[in-house]
């Protein structure tokens, strides 16, 4: 496979040996084919990061993905209940339905430095026509706060799997099962039973929030999903939604992003290399 010979023949550039590739250049045939990928399907994301530093960086901790590969994401399958939002996000609510499903996208940031906590960094390039979300801030769980009624995701999570476990007379264990493997049809039943139970005063004493005991008391009709809705809501939060061609973040403020896109990645320590063989083509099609 192309990138397997990319890989091998750059493995041999350790960091910290940067002499290495000055003694030792890559061969004519793999050089043309790194070309060939950043002046072809992902040209929009090297081009951003090349010539207007709009930067895209994952952390990888548990697998080294290599120097130089070519990446699908895979389905995020979470066993962490807090990350409830993802399902919401993904599969149930209608306003996030334009964006990537981050179900099943890769959880990147515009920080070199926030990657690095994180692992191994890679410089991550979308391909071409890649939609991408941003959040206002550089973790989701803080990107909520001009409409969460609660102190903090795991929170509001907790408050609503409390709910749902009373409403449907099951166990937390259940609910949480129901929440990580259920399907989109079962959660919204397990959702509605919980309104009809919500706008009965034992329901009312059942919420720990006073601010959603509150909201429910004043709105006989709202529905639990409806709540949730307005808690997650991405457009008072100023989250984005912009493809590769159209970033522009700002460069001395930190952004959690996240894309459904096959993506080319390249290990930091790589990325010198990779600048230089680039700089001998200032036009692709010189190549």
């Amino acid at each position: 496979m192309i990138i397997d010979h990319i890989n091998t023949i750059i493995a041999r550039v350790k960091p910290g040996e940067e002499n290495l590739i000055k003694s030792q250049p890559i061969n004519e045939e793999a050089e043309s084919e790194i070309v060939k990928l950043l002046c072809g399907r992902f040209s929009s994301a090297w081009n951003k990061y090349f010539k207007e530093e709009q930067e895209i960086w994952r952390g990888v901790k548990s697998y080294d993905y290599g120097n130089i590969v070519v990446m699908n994401p895979g389905t995020r399958i979470s066993q962490n209940v807090n990350n409830l939002y993802t399902r919401l996000m993904s599969e149930i609510l209608p306003e996030w339905k334009e964006y990537p499903k981050r179900s099943n996208s890769f959880i990147c940031t515009n920080s070199n430095a926030l990657s690095s906590f994180y692992g191994d960094s890679y410089l991550v390039l979308p391909e071409n026509g890649a939609k991408i979300g941003i959040c206002p801030k550089a973790d989701i769980w803080d990107s909520f706060r001009l409409t969460l009624n609660h102190t903090s995701i795991p929170e509001f999570v907790a408050e609503i799997r409390a709910i749902l476990s009373i409403a449907n007379e099951k166990s937390l264990e259940s609910i949480n099962n129901l929440l990580v493997d259920g399907t989109v049809e079962e959660i919204v039943l397990a959702m509605d039973r919980a309104t009809e139970f919500l706008h009965t005063p034992p329901g009312l004493d059942s919420i720990d929030d006073y601010r959603m005991k509150d909201v429910f008391k004043n709105d006989p009709n709202l529905t639990l999903l409806d709540y949730i809705r307005k808690q997650l809501d991405p457009i008072k939060n100023n989250f984005s939604l912009t493809t590769i061609e159209q970033l522009t973040l700002s460069q001395t403020k930190e952004h959690e992003i996240w894309t459904d896109a096959t993506c080319l990645m390249v290990k930091e320590e790589t990325v010198p290399l990779l600048r230089r063989i680039m700089k001998r083509f200032s036009s692709c099609s010189t190549k």
